[in-house]
């Protein structure tokens, strides 16, 4: 076999393989907190309309003992930080991220005993939206909501606080060392005979 001809398969076996190396899961990272009233407030993330997490917040402020969020003296000491994995093929560059309150319940006593979600920020795979650039949509319109000490509230369900990509979308995951893997996998004997070919 010819320098050429096992340059040429050490080549075509290399790449098939880095082609085959599938990129990593994405992360996304969501800061927020809540108002409690019998129970937690739960929520559902989603990628340009698919589901791809939920989570139960483990301290929120409860509106029946302790009144209200914004009435709190250190409302951002409720802050509770998730971390939930992107399936790779549920990853949408250029989809919206939108978080919703999936069990609202509000009884008027007082000031008002409710769950309620407040969203600070929303990353995937580092790229991080904040402050002005989340809105709150309720049936395909925005809902003009106050911030409450920084924080967007989504007050009922039917509301999505919703994150917007990048111009250049989302950034994604690198392939897991696509050409280490692409070279790991030649055949032995491939090896050799393009080691020996190319002194």
């Amino acid at each position: 076999m010819n320098k050429l001809a096992i340059f040429s398969t050490a080549l075509i076996v290399a790449l098939g393989a880095a082609a085959a190396a599938k990129a990593e899961n994405s992360t996304l990272a969501i800061s927020l907190a809540g108002e409690a009233f019998d129970g937690a407030p739960v929520f559902e993330v989603r990628m340009g309309g698919i589901v791809i997490a939920s989570g139960r917040l483990a301290r929120p402020l409860d509106t029946k003992t302790e009144g209200r969020l914004y009435l709190s003296a250190e409302p951002l000491g409720y802050l509770e930080n998730f971390e939930f994995t992107i399936p790779e093929n549920r990853f949408d560059p250029f989809a919206d991220i939108s978080i919703s309150l999936t069990n609202d319940r509000y009884v008027d006593e007082g000031h008002g005993h409710d769950r309620n979600l407040f969203i600070r920020s929303v990353a995937v795979n580092g790229a991080m939206r904040t402050g002005g650039e989340l809105t709150v949509i309720a049936h395909g319109q925005n809902v003009d909501v106050a911030f409450q000490a920084g924080l967007l509230p989504v007050y009922e369900q039917g509301h999505a606080v919703v994150a917007a990509p990048p111009l250049e979308g989302w950034p994604s995951q690198p392939a897991a060392g696509a050409a280490q893997a692409g070279l790991a996998v030649l055949p032995e004997h491939v090896v050799n005979e393009l080691a020996q070919a190319l002194r």
